[in-house]
Parts: structure tokens; sequence; C-alpha cells
């Protein structure tokens, strides 16, 4: 399993002045597989996916600690090249935030950042991107018009696809499906299959039944620690804490 880790967690701390909202978080995360982190709300699961996409550095009250090896590099280092990493691992929010204009204009933005120009070769990103986000089909012959046209599940379908015009190597998805009606809910599941081929997905759901369903690996945090983390399978049929069991059950959250 070792050549299978995508990025390794060691000893990962995260203060807010002095309260602690990750304490001392160890494991690894796998390529190509869909991590699902679980647990009650204030549990530190946004804050992991912000230090995974390096967002805590936006707020000088956070204190981090410990490593995150990306591809064997500690993103936490000082040294790194921070937009580079939120290109390679990029994030879906709960509530989708797409940029004003079109629909094509919110796609070639990152890739016109890049430098990429050619309107050739800008439709043939747009259009794996949407593909792979399962909207294409829906949007083909809309991609010029304004991006609120779409409907809330189809907006977050498009942020999902934005992130993948940049060619992400990881996904991180902050519970993409919250408020979202079931059908939108179904599509973005069906695509996180599809997507996983040739990504590393981390879901954060208080969806306990979504976690079931599209998951091959479970963390469940709890005021801060990592308190159980295996195969969904285990992790649903025979939890090893009887927390995490409690949670699950419904009993608390």
């Amino acid at each position: 399993m070792e050549n299978n880790i995508k990025i390794k967690v060691k000893n990962l701390t995260v203060k807010y002045n002095s309260i602690i909202a990750l304490d001392n978080i160890n494991f690894n995360i796998y390529k190509n597989k869909i991590l699902a982190i679980i647990g009650p709300a204030k549990s530190g699961k946004t804050t992991f996916l912000r230090c995974l996409n390096l967002l805590y550095k936006l707020n000088p009250e956070i204190k981090v600690s410990g490593e995150i090896l990306f591809n064997n590099v500690n993103i936490l280092s000082d040294n790194t090249e921070v937009y580079e990493i939120r290109r390679k691992i990029g994030m879906v929010f709960a509530l989708p935030v797409p940029l004003p204009g079109t629909i094509y204009n919110n796609l070639a933005f990152g890739p016109r950042l890049k430098g990429i120009k050619n309107k050739k070769e800008l439709d043939k990103i747009i259009q794996q991107s949407l593909k792979a986000s399962f909207l294409w089909d829906e949007v083909k012959d809309r991609l010029n018009e304004p991006i609120f046209n779409l409907s809330g599940g189809q907006q977050q379908r498009l942020c999902l696809a934005r992130v993948l015009v940049l060619q992400s190597e990881v996904l991180l998805l902050d519970e993409p499906c919250s408020g979202l009606d079931p059908v939108s809910t179904a599509k973005i599941e069906e695509a996180l299959q599809e997507l996983k081929k040739e990504h590393t997905i981390i879901l954060v759901t208080n969806n306990v039944k979504q976690a079931a369903r599209v998951s091959d690996l479970s963390a469940f945090f709890y005021l801060g620690k990592l308190i159980e983390y295996d195969k969904t399978s285990e992790i649903f049929a025979n939890p090893k804490n009887k927390q995490t069991e409690n949670y699950i059950m419904g009993k608390f959250g």
C-alpha cells in the first residue's frame, strides 16, 4: 500500500488562539480512493480540508504544526508555492461560488490564467471537465448563458468542473450536496465514482448514508481527534470504537 499513498498526515495539530481544532492527526490518504470524513459539528472536518488546501494561511491567528506530505513533499513548509498546491489540491465548498459572467467564462478563467489562450484548446478542456462532472449534456448548448441561469445543483457541478479544468490531482469536497435535491445529489455521487479513476477524493459529509454509499475509506473525527479510520465497509459494519458506533447509529451528532 505504501506506493499507493497520495498524502501522509503526520502529527497535524491546528490551534485557533488557544483552542485546539485538530489534535495530533496521523493517517494516510490513498490514490484513486474516495475518503469520507464524518463526525458531528466542530470536530475539525472542514479545518482538515483547509489545511490540505492551505486556506488556513489566510488567517494569521491559526497555528499549524506537523506535516502534510503530498507526493512526499511537506506542503506545510514555508517554501511551499501556495497557488500551485491549490491548483493541484482543488476544493469545492458546501455552497457553490461561481464567478459572475457566462458558463464558458467561469470555466475558461483558470486555464487563461495559466496562459492558455487558444480557443480550440480551451473548448476541449472545458468540454472534458463538463463531461467529467456529468454536466455537459445539460449545458452544451448554453455555454454563453449567464451562470446564474443554472440550478443550484448544476452550479455545484460547474464548481466541480472548474476545479477539474486545472487538472487537480486531489479533490476536496466540503459537504458538496448540502441543500441539494436527491436527483442533483445522485449526479454528483455518480460523477465521483468516475472521477476517482483519475483523482484522489476527500469528501466531508454530515450524511453518514452518503459516506456509506460512495466512499472506499472513512475517517471519524470527534472534537478535533481522529477516533477511527478504516475501510468504509468495516467502519459501518464493525466499528472498533463505541463513539464511532454511536455516531453512525445517530445517537449523537
